[in-house]
This record gives structure tokens, sequence and C-alpha cells, in this order.
């Protein structure tokens, strides 16, 4: 009774719709009294982690320590990120190859850290729902100003909840004379999840540049090395290289490094003859063909070289170059 009266004698001493807390148990689960007797809860947008309630008076839904404005951090800058939580993604559509890429300024100085587990527990994240008509390898970069490598991930589906993934795509690229980090993802038809994320608490913009290429395609690595048939493939390489009704197989591969890469196929079918075709992600044509070289392979094989254009993904199609079988098992090596 004695609390009941207590809590009463306060209403009475604030103005109408405010309520004025003397102790924590006041404000009910998970409620703080602050200093100036206004009840708080937690929420992660605000930089205090802490917002007022709605009985707050005059500084009612504000963050705390933001000056009365709601969603107002100490240094003035606006945290109502409209898609820094995944279920406010902000759906982006990957373009057509023939266009030039979706261009994204992510305001990471308004983004809440969801600990997201690709960036690490520090730094925001701001979400975004990529659409893609195809299945197709998408290509993302992301450049900053001051020097900060930020951190991409791009997830099959809706985006996931905070922590919601365990496991991201590599960033291919981090770091060097430009700052960016690149990532050369197979996308599948539907929704896909990026996530920018800088890793660390410092506040900037990422510029983030999604290309689109139309192309499905298995990525490779430096130094990878794998076997395939081209047997069942598609016909996605053009006529200036190849015969265009061979059934083939298609790789990406990003070029970190400012240096030549040498690329070769060996068949490992009797007969068979591959070729290879090396696009670069923005060229409409083959930018190298070879279609009858033997190289390092012990049977028939083809080789290419090609140089690094700006760290740009560069596409190698492994195709038919003989008649009969038109189509045949290999292996595959860049170096």
């Amino acid at each position: 009774m004695r609390r009941i009266a207590a809590i009463a004698l306060v209403a009475a001493c604030s103005p109408p719709g405010e309520f004025l807390c003397t102790t924590a148990s006041e404000c009910g689960n998970g409620g703080a009294c602050e200093g100036d007797r206004h009840c708080s809860f937690v929420d992660t947008t605000c930089a205090s982690g802490r917002r007022y309630g709605e009985y707050a008076g005059s500084v009612s839904s504000a963050c705390v320590g933001g000056g009365g404005d709601a969603g107002e951090r100490p240094d003035g800058l606006d945290t109502n990120c409209a898609n820094d939580r995944p279920a406010q993604a902000q759906v982006v559509p990957v373009p057509n190859p023939e266009v030039s890429p979706t261009l994204i300024t992510a305001d990471l100085t308004c983004a809440a850290d969801d600990s997201y587990l690709c960036g690490g527990v520090t730094g925001g994240d701001l979400y975004y729902e990529l659409t893609s008509a195809v299945n197709q390898v998408v290509w993302v970069r992301g450049t900053t100003v001051s020097g900060t490598v930020p951190v991409l991930a791009v997830t099959p589906g809706s985006c996931p909840s905070p922590q919601g993934v365990t496991v991201c795509p590599p960033a291919l690229c981090t770091g060097g004379t430009d700052v960016e980090a690149s990532l050369a993802v197979r996308v599948a038809a539907g929704l896909s999840c990026l996530v920018v994320d800088l890793g660390t608490p410092l506040d900037e913009d990422v510029l983030v540049e999604v290309w689109g290429t139309g192309i499905d395609a298995t990525r490779l690595n430096e130094l990878d090395a794998v076997s395939g048939s081209t047997c069942g493939g598609p016909s996605q390489a053009e006529a200036s290289c190849i015969l265009p009704s061979m059934p083939e197989r298609a790789y990406v591969f990003v070029p970190c490094e400012d240096h030549p890469y040498d690329v070769t196929v060996c068949s490992a079918t009797n007969g068979y003859l591959p070729g290879l075709h090396a696009r670069r992600l923005t060229s409409s044509s083959a930018d190298e063909c070879s279609d009858s070289s033997i190289g390092e392979c012990p049977g028939m094989g083809a080789e290419l070289t090609f140089e690094s254009n700006d760290r740009e993904p560069v596409f190698l199609f492994v195709d038919g170059v003989s008649i009969t079988p038109t189509c045949g098992s290999y292996n595959l090596a860049i170096f």
C-alpha cells in the first residue's frame, strides 16, 4: 500500500501523460530509471543502447543521450536507418548485363550493429535484398574513402535475423592500393541477401556496385584445379571464339593481382578437343580465345593467358572444338 501511494504521489506532481520513476522496478521488465527520472528501455538503434518510453514527457520515444529528438545520437547523426534490420532490407533488383551497375551508397553512419558474423561484433550493418530473374553470377564491389575495408556478404534467400548466418562467402581482393572488397557470387533466381558491414566502429559511407551478368557460372580462385564435363551444359559463349552450338561449362574468376594469368584445359575424353574462351565481365565479346593448343596437356587441350583489369571478374568458358565427340570430360587449372 505504501508503494502504491508513493507512485500516486509522484504521478500527481507530473504533467499529464508523464511518469517520473524513482527505481528501475517501477519501469517494468527491462526498464531503467534514468537520471532525469524517466523510464528507458533497450533499443540497439540508439547509440546509448536505450530509448525513453512513451510516458517520458518531452523526451518521449527519444534515444537516451540524444538531446531529446527521437533517433538522434550524441554526435547529432540520425540513427533511424530504414534498412539496418533484416526485416527492413531494401530491395535492389540485379541489373541486366547490358546496362550499368546499380549503385548503392550504404550510409553506415546511421546503422545499428547487429554483430553480423561476417563483419564481427563492431560496426553497423545494412541489409539489401537482391532480386534476380535468373540464376547468374553477381559481382558486388564495395569501396570507401577513408581506407577502411568494407565487409560484404551475399547469402541465399531473404535476409536472415542478426547472427543468423555462420558461413559467409570469402571476400575477394580485400585491401591493396584501392581499398575495396570484391565478391563474385552465384545467386539463384529470386531473393538473395546482401549485407554491407565495416567490421569497425567507424562511421562512413560505403559505395557499393551491383553488377548483373546473366551468366550462370562456378567461381574459381587462383591456383584452383577442377574437373568437369561439358556434356549436358548450356551454350553461352560467342561464336567468335568457338562453335556456338557446342555445350559448355562456365567459370568466373576475380584476378586480385596485376599480373598475367594462365589457364589450361586438358581433355579427359578420347577424341574430345576442348576450347577456352575468356571474357571480362564488362566485355560484350571474347577477349581471349584458344582452340588448338596442346600446351601443358599430355594429350589434346588448350591454353590462354589474360591480364588483370582493375580486379574485374573474368568468365572462362570450356567449350568443344571437335565435331565428334561434341562434348567430353576435362581438367582445368588456373595459375
